[in-house]
């Protein structure tokens, strides 16, 4: 592995390259989400809170992991699914407002 030598200078210390590494995690994650709450947007029209209550569960569950920007996406993707396939059960006359 390359180990690039410009963000290791001697001047920035261990904490700062940890929050550094976090705010990018972070961002990377965020990006994801606005990803998945654009493919969703439609089917939680007025209910988008179930679908940011979602994406913030599978955040809370991958950050718990070793790798979290892997399992993310996929974690995110199944609860929002989960969600609409929840709505759709309890609202079945509603059932084209739902399609993902």
């Amino acid at each position: 592995m390359k180990t690039n030598v410009k963000n290791l200078t001697k001047t920035d210390s261990l904490p700062t390259r940890c929050s550094n590494s976090c705010r990018k995690l972070l961002a990377q994650i965020e990006q994801a989400k606005d990803a998945i709450i654009a493919e969703f947007r439609d089917s939680f029209k007025a209910q988008q809170q179930l679908l940011h209550r979602a994406l913030e569960e599978a955040q809370a569950l991958a950050c718990q992991t070793e790798f979290p920007l892997l399992v993310f996406p996929t974690l995110a993707l199944e609860k929002a699914q989960a969600v609409v396939a929840r709505q759709v059960a309890q609202h079945p006359e509603r059932t084209a407002t739902f399609a993902p």
